[in-house]
């Protein structure tokens, strides 16, 4: 029985051990003072990647919810629209200008909102121009009937979701545009 004991011993940690290496574990979500999550994401290195860019930012993005609105800011604590973007895209060394109407000429342009995948850019116009772009914003959904989404983004209330059936961005979409080039 001596020698049963230190197999079983031995087979109960490797089974274990390759268990916690297949499950990708993350980082306590700590909320701190400046009023959005800090995530990280803790891979194993044998766990093979799943999540498309897209989804990275995506995930990358949610993260800040909640932080405050700070009119020409880029972060990390407080953001306008496109310093949002670009701020997040960043974190996924994409390189995008800093403007929404900058960005609205960068990537390929979207036809249709049924094309629209997680990650990608949506423009909306101004308060005042409602057809000059004035806010953009990143793709966090797409409805199943591929008419609608949903998008987070920097406004005057802090980085938010919303989705595009609310009415003031529904008469404000101008159009969408693909950055990230590995295209699902």
């Amino acid at each position: 029985m001596k020698i049963k004991l230190p197999i079983l011993l031995f087979a109960l940690f490797f089974w274990a051990s390759l268990l916690r290496s297949a499950i990708p574990m993350c980082d306590s979500i700590v909320a701190d003072t400046t009023s959005h999550r800090t995530c990280n994401i803790v891979a194993d290195s044998m766990t093979p990647p799943v999540m498309t860019a897209g989804e990275r930012i995506v995930e990358k993005a949610l993260c800040y919810i909640g932080a405050r609105y700070g009119k020409g800011q880029n972060g990390p604590n407080r953001f306008d629209c496109s310093g949002f973007t670009r701020f997040i895209y960043g974190k996924e060394d994409i390189a995008i200008l800093r403007t929404s109407k900058m960005q609205f000429g960068q990537g390929l342009p979207i036809d249709s909102i049924n094309q629209l995948q997680k990650g990608d850019l949506v423009f909306f116009g101004g308060r005042q121009a409602t057809k000059t772009v004035g806010h953009v914003g990143i793709v966090t959904d797409v409805a199943s009937d591929g008419r609608s989404f949903s998008f987070i983004h920097a406004c005057r209330t802090g980085v938010t979701v919303t989705h595009s059936d609310s009415l003031y961005y529904q008469k404000r979409y101008l159009g969408a545009r693909c950055i990230i080039e590995e295209k699902q």
